[in-house]
């Protein structure tokens, strides 16, 4: 991790224009901001997104994560692809508003997701993403040793 360096060498980053660090491409761990925040001097704002589809959602500086729904739709769905009711947890199927090219439409992403039903705390209007998790984040142990993913 970037953060590592400069405290590994007893460094100290003087970034005073840096008003926050956002991460993405990964999940975030509470020892992860903390480092983050330490080294760079900043706030920690975590990302939510993929290769495909892009930007889909930031945290907010109260800490809910906000989805961008200006330019998304998420659907969250059961393994039998129907939709779970708000608060329950299913599989994350966006349909991005913004690409004229090539639009995604309902794409599933494998991605894990719980919407939460409570209203964005800033007064956005956005709508509030209560966990998520990458698919490719969880394992278990098959017969024969083999690795499988799997969804909770």
């Amino acid at each position: 991790m970037l953060a590592a360096t400069p405290e590994s060498r007893r460094r100290t980053l003087h970034l005073p224009q840096l008003c926050v660090v956002c991460t993405t491409g990964e999940p975030l761990y509470p020892h992860q901001r903390e480092l983050i925040g330490r080294v760079f001097g900043a706030p920690v704002a975590n990302e939510f997104g993929s290769r495909d589809i892009g930007f889909t959602a930031h945290e907010a500086p109260g800490g809910q994560m906000l989805l961008m729904s200006e330019s998304h739709i998420i659907e969250v769905l059961d393994e039998a692809g129907q939709p779970v009711a708000l608060g329950e947890v299913g599989e994350a199927v966006i349909t991005g508003l913004t690409s004229e090219a090539q639009p995604f439409i309902r794409y599933r992403t494998g991605d894990v997701m719980r919407l939460s039903s409570e209203p964005a705390a800033g007064g956005q209007g956005l709508h509030v993403i209560a966990a998520s998790d990458r698919a490719t984040d969880r394992f278990c142990r098959c017969r024969r040793w083999r690795s499988c993913t799997r969804w909770r």
